[in-house]
């Protein structure tokens, strides 16, 4: 029930115990991220002591390689025949996951990327839980609203911030404020600063929704969870207040 890598390509194999639970068992996952209830499809692991040893191939992917391969990242790729392999599974493990969300829902909003991984992720969730389902709620922000608290932040109280993390965020804000428009990522930022910007703004908001409206919140990957916290906070000042769950496919790496 894992993955392995052969020449830059992700292969699904069964046989393999690396990176990834690749079938129904073991699978959904659950977390949390503060408040935030987060069920996951597949549950990412850690490398094992034989391929921590082998430091190359613990390098390539960082610890996710099937979705830097399905993103077309770090010279990965995955065939075809290994994402059919692992489809095989998905059907199962999403009806999993909407028995566990229950028909406490009104909305599933899949987060923006350039990668179409959360909006399919969105559009199977809506059909198991027969909730409509959109990928506007949420709009990604541009360098210069990502950055906007922290910036503020750092010029008015630096004593808020480490010595380590002021450094370390002013080289990322100087790199922000040459293309101020474009749209933040966060794949620059280390994970450990990521907290202090916004990676988010308020998109168009479907006229049914209303302040007790309860959302499910869908993104491609669990890691540090700023997208979905970004996500949670924003739903709370517009004042939405209905309860709300998130879902992605691969889990945080866990034993």
């Amino acid at each position: 029930m894992g993955l392995r890598v052969e020449n830059n390509v992700v292969v699904v194999d069964h046989a393999m115990n690396e990176h990834l639970l690749t079938t129904a068992e073991g699978n959904p996952s659950e977390d949390t991220v503060e408040e935030l209830r987060v069920i996951s499809v597949f549950q990412r692991r850690f490398n094992s002591a034989k391929l921590a040893r082998k430091r190359d191939e613990k390098v390539i992917g960082d610890n996710c390689p099937l979705i830097y391969a399905l993103k077309g990242k770090d010279g990965l790729s995955v065939e075809f025949k290994s994402i059919k392999i692992l489809n095989l599974s998905i059907p199962e493990i999403i009806g999993g996951i909407a028995q566990l969300l229950g028909d406490q829902l009104d909305l599933v909003a899949s987060m923006p990327s350039s990668s179409p991984l959360a909006a399919i992720l969105g559009r199977r969730l809506s059909r198991a839980v027969g909730r409509p389902h959109t990928s506007d709620l949420f709009t990604k922000a541009t360098n210069a609203q990502a950055s906007a608290r922290v910036s503020l932040a750092i010029e008015t109280d630096r004593k808020a911030f480490t010595r380590e993390e002021e450094v370390a965020l002013r080289n990322v804000l100087k790199h922000l404020s040459r293309v101020p428009q474009e749209a933040y990522t966060a794949k620059h930022v280390r994970p450990a600063i990521r907290k202090y910007f916004e990676p988010l703004a308020m998109g168009a908001l479907p006229q049914h929704i209303q302040n007790q409206s309860r959302i499910l919140l869908v993104d491609d990957l669990l890691a540090t969870g700023e997208t979905l916290k970004a996500a949670h906070k924003l739903l709370s000042t517009a004042g939405i207040q209905g309860e709300r769950a998130g879902v992605t496919w691969f889990s945080r790496v866990k034993k």
